[in-house]
């Protein structure tokens, strides 16, 4: 939709391996009336570790700084052969489906986690359906620039008047961090970033997102 009017949704595709990468298939960015609601952090200060071998110890190249599920820990890797797949428009319903274990290690055990992403009405909504080889920790993650506050009743307040509403069968914690290396306060106005995690230990299941207002 009209990025400076209303809900505006983007999400990533591609590969792991494209110039300048960060960590991030399947990641997604929501604006409210031009305003940043759900965001991508961004990148710090070059410095000779951004363009070394240790690029991905960063904390804002990594997958877990990111709009997506940590499953037992882990996070994407980096490398062109950790993509999107399966990757399906709907243009009628303004729906996108992407496949996103294979941009995670085999041994993280993902048989299949697709995401789904529509943006109708004024609702954003993700649907992750998840598949693991045995019962695991997945944490969905949510990043913010503003302090999002926990409500009963599975709802977040997030900035922009804007609601997170999330299945009460997953287990909400708001954590706080420090963006080392970055100058948050020219790009967010703010020297706290926020974590949301979302977080359930299961082998196979659905959840759905949705942000209202």
């Amino acid at each position: 939709e009209n990025p400076e009017c209303g809900m505006f949704l983007a999400i990533k595709g591609g590969n792991n391996g494209e110039s300048h990468n960060h960590n991030d298939i399947g990641s997604f960015i929501l604006y409210r009336n031009g305003k940043p609601v759900l965001i991508d952090a961004g990148v710090g200060e070059d410095t000779r570790q951004t363009f070394s071998k240790d690029r991905y110890k960063i904390w804002s190249m990594q997958s877990l700084y990111h709009n997506v599920a940590a499953i037992g820990g882990q996070g994407q890797m980096n490398g062109a052969q950790y993509k999107a797949s399966d990757v399906v428009y709907d243009e009628q319903d303004r729906r996108l489906t992407l496949e996103l274990k294979d941009s995670y290690l085999p041994e993280v055990g993902i048989e299949s986690y697709k995401r789904t992403a529509t943006l109708k009405d004024g609702v954003a909504t993700v649907t992750d359906s998840i598949r693991l080889n045995e019962e695991k920790e997945v944490d969905f993650i949510f990043m913010t620039h503003r302090e999002p506050k926990l409500e009963n009743g599975g709802k977040i307040l997030l900035t922009e008047g804007c609601v997170l509403n999330y299945s009460t069968e997953l287990e909400a914690e708001i954590e706080e961090f420090d963006p080392v290396g970055m100058d948050t306060n020219t790009l967010w106005d703010t020297e706290k970033l926020y974590r949301i995690h979302l977080k359930t230990t299961a082998k196979e299941f659905a959840f759905t997102f949705t942000v209202t207002v």
